[in-house]
């Protein structure tokens, strides 16, 4: 079915570790080289970085489902949980 099609645009805008160019970078006074790996949307880092992305799914039935996906050091994948709550009518 169509209704899962965003999934993957979802989950590649989530673990994008596109960094920002340097022209649009803060200044916060941790200095470039940081600023640059904070500014991605997925953070890769052996001590600092992404950990976890959620997302909450609503279906036209009303069922609700969270969605996490939990990232080790370096941006290693290390599992998935989805709860889901159906809507009883």
């Amino acid at each position: 079915s169509n209704n899962h099609l965003w999934r993957p645009a979802t989950r590649q805008a989530l673990q994008n570790p596109g960094q920002a160019a340097d022209h649009l970078l803060p200044d916060t006074g941790v200095g470039v080289t940081l600023e640059r790996q904070l500014s991605a949307a997925f953070i890769v880092g052996e001590q600092y970085g992404t950990r976890a992305t959620t997302w909450l799914t609503l279906s036209h039935r009303g069922d609700v489902a969270i969605t996490e996906q939990r990232f080790g050091p370096l941006g290693r994948f290390t599992g998935e949980t989805t709860l889901t709550a159906l809507c009883q009518r």
